[in-house]
């Protein structure tokens, strides 16, 4: 790649890049908060006022909203290609993998903590170290835990199987990486293992966001949005979303469906965003945004173990109450973990070059 494609990619950086990440947190409290009846314990619902064909808007938007893990792992794959030098190096990677984990862990933590204060109940060794990878977590496990954590061990894989990545698409043409998506897009067919195929459904997007900015994708979408008006990527946003859901209730999907649909999706939103005038707008966006991942983690609280903060989250009964009042409860919390994370990490860092001077 010349310096000049290479700069041109920028036009999705880390602004943009976290922007898109506050939508897509959003889109997760969305899809958690109204789109499982069965994560909801009895008295704990919503109103529904408006319907079409016996669906409620919130469902709907509920449904569309799962579409924010690709988001998520679109992202990683941009970073991923655009910081090349950083995921190649295995000591880089173990130090960013041990980053993910240390703020995953403080998060976990702050959860075993709450069981014990709350007397819920709490896994047991066995669980408690699959746990630490985001492994047996989610609504259905009797015990606390981080429900919504299996994009950890995703990410981990993801970080693990990255320099074979770069290796790949930085010796392939513009054929054989549509050729390699597809490929990546269909194994999760071949794989029965649950688990597995959940990690293998999700890789696909982050493919995407590695093309994507290896082909400066960004770059070329913003010539053709930006004499677009606005009104015209909404309704263009409308009908990926309502396409989407069209070819999910028809059974009409295959590997790469969230993929594809996760890069029209940010592409669209990029457009948008970059029009936006209202500056408070952006920069809620970014505060988010910058929060994301413990948001994705502590949402969890309303969905563990007997509930009992659950009645809490639904107490507005309003679908927008509800979602303004979750983000209002976990955000302080959010911002705890964050300050926390970022001193221990220092600290371990300081430890760390410490030891290495006393050993030279």
């Amino acid at each position: 790649m010349n310096s000049r494609k290479e700069a041109r990619t920028d036009s999705y950086g880390k602004q943009e890049a976290t922007m898109i990440a506050g939508i897509a947190i959003i889109l997760m409290f969305i899809h958690h908060f109204f789109g499982f009846e069965e994560y909801r314990f009895y008295g704990n619902g919503f109103y529904e006022p408006i319907k079409i064909g016996g669906i409620s808007i919130e469902r709907m938007l509920a449904a569309f909203g799962k579409l924010c893990v690709a988001i998520f792992a679109f992202n990683s794959g941009v970073a991923i290609w655009k910081k090349r030098n950083n995921y190649i190096s295995p000591k880089a990677l173990l130090v960013r993998a041990s980053k993910f984990l240390l703020n995953y862990w403080i998060v976990m933590f702050l959860f075993m903590a709450y069981a014990i204060i709350a007397k819920e109940p709490v896994p047991d060794m066995r669980s408690l170290y699959c746990n630490l990878l985001g492994l047996n977590t989610g609504p259905e496990y009797e015990y606390v835990n981080v429900a919504f954590a299996w994009y950890v061990f995703f990410y981990i894989v993801l970080l693990a199987i990255s320099p074979l990545l770069i290796t790949i698409f930085n010796q392939t043409n513009r054929k054989v990486d549509i050729l390699m998506f597809m490929a990546f897009s269909f194994i999760p067919e071949l794989i029965s293992n649950p688990l597995w195929n959940t990690i293998a459904s999700t890789l696909p997007a982050a493919i995407a966001g590695i093309l994507t900015a290896k082909w400066n994708l960004f770059s070329l979408a913003g010539n053709i949005l930006r004499n677009c008006h606005s009104l015209l990527l909404c309704i263009s946003l409308a009908i990926v979303a309502i396409t989407r859901q069209t070819l999910i209730l028809f059974n009409l999907t295959w590997g790469g469906n969230d993929a594809v649909f996760a890069l029209l999706t940010i592409l669209l939103l990029a457009g948008l965003t970059s029009r936006q005038k209202v500056s408070w707008i952006k920069k809620f966006l970014v505060f988010l945004g910058s929060y994301s991942m413990n948001l994705w983690f502590l949402h969890s609280i309303f969905f563990t173990g007997s509930r009992p903060l659950q009645s809490i989250l639904y107490w507005p009964q309003l679908s927008v109450a509800i979602l303004a009042w979750g983000l209002m409860f976990l955000l302080p919390a959010a911002i705890l973990c964050s300050n926390v994370q970022h001193h221990l990490w220092t600290i371990l860092k300081v430890a760390a070059k410490q030891h290495n001077a006393h050993r030279q």
